[in-house]
């Protein structure tokens, strides 16, 4: 046993070492160092924070190094920071709907190449050209700058016998926030327009059934540290349905997120009018005149705070559908049932329908043929009519018996 052990052990270390063209998985395979400019607000932060008047233009540049031992092709994108499901803030999602609210669009204001190549160990200097609204703006206009190396995309895996091919693809995000002068948003309009609720409704989340409260932050400025208590209630009804607190949350400039609250695995929604409580908090500080408390923490002061109560209804179309497509609810086949009892009914009826015609069948009269022995132990055969149930009895003790007719 040992010794198939060691050899066993032997032939893995001597297949591991004979494999060629192996990547590793946490290869970078580009570098990318952002070229700070004069008008940099911060210059101490790895990326973009510039001053720009409106109407102006300016090219940044950004030095991209290849650090692999191949040629490889790089794609960049410029995309508008919004607010994920989950409260933070991404810079690289294109599916995410713009705001409304949203009035300049990083996406329309920077421009960058949309393909990058680069040779063994090259660098080269790029340019992101700017162009800013001819209007001039208070507050922020913030995105992503998105670098990825799409080389191992356009390769084709071809596997060889004494060869193994591991595809990775590298990322990079840098951050581009652009603003006309530094002047804050005022505490004013934070606190009064800082948090807005658009919607609550029904939904889904992975294929869970949840309640999607809609919050907008509708000013160009970073909402951050956001906390919320929500609750779910039935109509008039006191008693809390569905509750969910959240900390740290952050929300981009002019941008909305669904809060989901799941109603729990397996829990069917139904049909009615709900009402939706929340309160928002934001931006922790020892001076903030709004306490909360989430669970067993202690109280912790908040500068801003925003109340919400709304009603809305699950309509019984919205109901069966999440439902029926919620995959922790066990589903009643109604279909499959209906086959088994109606399957279940004609074989009991054709249970009953046989032991009828049996039942008549046994209460027929047959005439038969018998032999039986006489005082002498001679044979003699006799004719008489009997029942066939009677017939069976005799034939099945041994006796010597035929039916002649029915």
């Amino acid at each position: 046993m040992r010794r198939k052990i060691i050899y066993s052990l032997f032939l893995l270390i001597f297949c591991l070492l004979s494999k060629k063209n192996i990547a590793q998985a946490n290869e970078l395979t580009f570098s990318v160092s952002p070229i700070i400019p004069e008008n940099q607000i911060d210059k101490k932060v790895g990326y973009y924070n510039l001053l720009l008047d409106n109407g102006k233009t300016q090219d940044l540049t950004i030095r991209v190094e290849n650090t692999s031992n191949d040629k490889i092709s790089i794609k960049t994108n410029i995309v508008s920071a919004k607010t994920n499901s989950n409260g933070v803030v991404d810079y690289n999602n294109r599916k995410i709907k713009k705001d409304l609210t949203l009035k300049y669009n990083i996406e329309d204001i920077a421009k960058t190449p949309k393909i990058i190549t680069l040779n063994k160990g090259e660098s080269k200097d790029i340019k992101i050209h700017l162009t800013m609204p001819s209007e001039r703006f208070n507050g922020l206009i913030s995105g992503g700058i998105n670098f990825k190396d799409i080389s191992t995309e356009q390769k084709t895996d071809i596997k060889h016998k004494d060869s193994v091919s591991i595809n990775n693809t590298y990322s990079f995000q840098l951050g581009l926030l652009i603003r006309n002068d530094t002047t804050p948003i005022s505490e004013y309009s934070k606190q009064k327009n800082g948090l807005k609720l658009t919607n609550v409704k029904p939904s889904q989340s992975n294929f869970r059934n949840v309640i999607d409260i809609n919050f907008q932050n509708p000013l160009p400025n970073y909402l951050n540290q956001l906390a919320v208590k929500a609750r779910i209630y039935r109509h008039g009804k006191k008693n809390i349905l569905y509750e969910k607190n959240s900390k740290l949350m952050q929300m981009a400039p002019n941008s909305n997120f669904n809060y989901s609250i799941l109603l729990g695995n397996g829990e069917k929604m139904i049909p009615g009018k709900y009402t939706m409580e929340a309160e928002a908090y934001s931006e922790l500080s020892p001076t903030g005149k709004y306490k909360a408390k989430f669970k067993q923490e202690h109280f912790e002061n908040y500068k801003y705070r925003w109340k919400f109560n709304k009603d809305f209804i699950i309509t019984r179309k919205s109901a069966v559908k999440f439902n029926n497509s919620d995959v922790t609810i066990n589903k009643v086949n109604w279909a499959l049932i209906f086959i088994i009892l109606v399957i279940g009914l004609l074989a009991m009826l054709a249970i009953i329908l046989f032991l009828l015609l049996l039942r008549k069948k046994n209460k027929e009269e047959v005439t038969v043929e018998q032999i039986i022995l006489d005082n002498s132990g001679s044979k003699t055969v006799i004719c008489r009519t009997i029942t066939y149930k009677e017939y069976k009895y005799l034939k099945n003790n041994g006796t010597d018996i035929a039916i002649i007719s029915k």
